[in-house]
């Protein structure tokens, strides 16, 4: 069974616990972090959700750091760090 979702689900939520207090960011940010820095499991979650899901992964990173209290939404895919 393939994990690269959940790897890069742990590499985006360090990427945004990283962040400085009060830094705002776009999702697409942390989606072009996640292409950037790892190309090969965006590749192999691609292949395993049925299509190029390093989305998913950046997604549910946002929603796990927001219910931790890390993160406030400011506008349509924008974020704070708190």
């Amino acid at each position: 069974m393939e994990h690269s979702h959940l790897i890069l689900r742990e590499h985006a939520f360090t990427w945004i616990t990283t962040l400085p207090q009060s830094k705002i960011f776009h999702v697409s940010d942390l989606y072009r972090y996640l292409r950037v820095s790892f190309p090969k499991e965006c590749k192999r979650a691609g292949e395993a959700l049925g299509g190029p899901n390093d989305t998913y992964s950046a997604q549910f990173a946002i929603r796990d750091a927001r219910n931790r209290g890390l993160l406030r939404h400011v506008k349509r895919g924008y974020w704070e760090r708190t």
